[in-house]
């Protein structure tokens, strides 16, 4: 509990440093994953309905995943959790998650995988975050602790304090997702003009990714 603490302390730091507006979000209390236990609510004890205010709480934990996919913690790699997590573009994120587990599982990620250790940009941590991390564990760790309180921060009203909630953030996490399969996250041309002027993503610009990836391994082999 104090390593996560001190995780998440850390990543309000970075992201009220790179993004100080959120600072100053629809007002939530810090205890919003603690809810009345069931024999404390409406029809439970009669102690509870006399006293309210005094009422017994449970807290619960976020989910911690990596990606909002795998356990951060686990070392063998055997174990992922698809679904759990809220976004507007369900289908093409259902199809990218269902991929990127699959490589995951098999030990088949990107070996330059953009974790907050990686020289490499990550739309989702600063440089000096990145030049500072630790390697190893570390960084799967404190990017869990990152992509949690970002969605704490960005959602307040929302479930981003609980489970990864990025309604109107879907484009940066398939880039980082994409990263890290080690596919294009440019995918409107050749060069920048494409992503200027070819208008906004769909999910026809996914095409083949999963074709892409096969290929892409393909020639690790």
């Amino acid at each position: 509990k104090k390593t996560w603490e001190e995780l998440e302390k850390r990543a309000d730091n970075e992201i009220l440093e790179r993004f100080p507006m959120l600072a100053d979000g629809p007002g939530i209390e810090e205890d919003d994953r603690v809810i009345p236990k069931p024999e404390d609510v409406d029809g439970g004890s009669e102690k509870a309905a006399a006293e309210p205010e005094k009422q017994k709480r449970e807290e619960h934990t976020p989910w911690r995943l990596f990606r909002g996919i795998a356990p951060p913690t686990s070392s063998k790699k055997d174990l992922v959790f698809l679904g759990m997590m809220l976004s507007l573009q369900t289908v093409l994120r259902s199809e990218m998650a269902a991929l990127w587990a699959y490589a995951y599982l098999n030990n088949r990620l990107h070996p330059q995988m953009q974790l907050s250790d990686s020289p490499q940009p990550n739309p989702m941590v600063s440089e000096k975050t990145r030049l500072d991390e630790p390697s190893g564990m570390q960084g799967w760790l404190y990017d869990t602790a990152l992509f949690n309180r970002f969605g704490r921060w960005r959602y307040p009203m929302g479930y981003g304090a609980r489970f990864p909630d990025f309604v109107f953030d879907g484009l940066p996490y398939f880039d980082m997702m994409l990263q890290d399969l080690g596919l294009k996250t440019w995918r409107k041309g050749r060069s920048w003009l494409g992503e200027l002027f070819s208008g906004p993503y769909l999910p026809g610009d996914y095409k083949g990714m999963v074709e892409e990836w096969r290929g892409l391994n393909m020639k690790r082999k």
